[in-house]
């Protein structure tokens, strides 16, 4: 959840100032899918993945959480368990805000449901994009433009063959399979986990407009 306006900022860091502090490691989770929400959660630094595991046991990774975002939000406010587990992808520092306090502040500041549902609504929007090129892209086209988000949201981080298919709605294989073609037509580099784009524009000529 993104707060943009001055006036979101504002609260936001309200928020930030109530809470505690964690320093977690790649690989810890922040909840866990079933867990009942405890308060709000913000990164501070890092990056959070949430993780839904599906009924033939593989993972996927629903979203992406960087720095200066909240997450945990809509089972908090919905008063319900949560459907997927947060897990960090690289040493992360998370504020938590126990519930207590979020509803408090929110109490005091009665404007703030609107940000909360401005920010809402914006979220169910990018969620309705991604809906449509999971659907419609092909694998291809798919794998091209997660690494372009992917390099363009999170440059330093480095991606696995795994998080990459979780991400696109495929398969580790299918992926390690593409990313070699991608290889071959000089679009990207691989150096073992490391994967550079070399030419963006020949990226793009495998991503419909």
């Amino acid at each position: 959840m993104d707060f943009t306006t001055e006036e979101e900022k504002l609260f936001s860091n309200t928020l930030v100032e109530k809470g505690n502090v964690d320093v977690l490691q790649r690989g810890q989770s922040v909840y866990r899918e079933g867990d009942t929400p405890k308060g709000l959660y913000y990164v501070r630094s890092g990056l959070v993945g949430l993780i839904k595991v599906t009924s033939n046991g593989s993972e996927s990774l629903l979203r992406i959480f960087k720095q200066g975002q909240f997450f945990g939000h809509r089972s908090l406010f919905s008063e319900e368990l949560y459907h997927a587990s947060a897990q960090c992808l690289e040493p992360t520092e998370v504020v938590f805000v126990p519930k207590t306090t979020v509803f408090s502040l929110f109490k005091e500041k009665p404007e703030a449901y609107f940000y909360l549902a401005r920010a809402l609504a914006k979220e169910l929007r990018r969620a309705e994009n991604r809906s449509v090129l999971v659907s419609e892209a092909q694998i291809l086209e798919r794998v091209a433009s997660t690494l372009l988000l992917f390099k363009r949201m999170h440059p330093k981080h480095q991606w696995t063959r795994t998080e990459i298919a979780n991400y696109c709605a495929s398969r580790t294989p299918t992926v390690i399979k593409v990313l070699g073609d991608l290889e071959s037509s000089g679009a990207i580099s691989q150096n073992r986990r490391e994967i550079q784009i070399v030419d963006e524009s020949k990226l793009l000529d495998f991503i419909q407009e």
